[in-house]
């Protein structure tokens, strides 16, 4: 089953309109790991911004499990999209993120974060900005997947 595609998205920025993605096409099945490589600049995180609707193309078309994302409540609390540092989280700690990112996803499981915060010895009163950065990467990780969504979108 695909999850998400792109049909000819195009996404600009600024005055120049400069091109960040150019007609971009690719499905994405379920069940499988991507992995999105290129140099700074390329355009990859740009991209699962649009996946997720943070930003919107210029041009084409994005459908998450067959349909728009775009203002799609349905589709959007299947996406969980978490970037590898969140600095609104430095002066709080690891207890009040998840206990936060648990309240917003719906299928979220317990059992798999004390597992993991075990696992990667992460104590849940830690603060987020103390951790080091791999540290910071493991929890938006265990957010991701505790969250129960279809889709997981990481960037870094």
């Amino acid at each position: 089953m695909i999850v998400a595609e792109c049909k000819d998205v195009t996404k600009s920025f600024g005055k120049d309109k400069k091109i960040v993605l150019d007609k971009v096409n690719m499905q994405l099945e379920d069940g499988n790991i991507y992995a999105l490589l290129g140099r700074n600049g390329a355009g990859k995180t740009t991209l699962l911004n649009c996946l997720c609707t943070k930003y919107l193309p210029d041009s084409g078309e994005i459908c998450i499990l067959g349909e728009e994302a775009y203002e799609n409540e349905k589709v959007l609390s299947e996406i969980c999209f978490m970037s590898d540092h969140m600095d609104v989280f430095d002066i709080r700690t690891v207890k009040y993120i998840l206990t936060y990112a648990s309240t917003f996803y719906e299928k979220w499981n317990l059992e798999l974060q004390k597992r993991l915060l075990e696992f990667f010895g992460i104590g849940m009163n830690k603060l987020y900005g103390d951790l080091s950065k791999g540290q910071q990467t493991v929890i938006g990780i265990i957010i991701g997947l505790c969250s129960g969504c279809e889709i997981v979108l990481l960037d870094e």
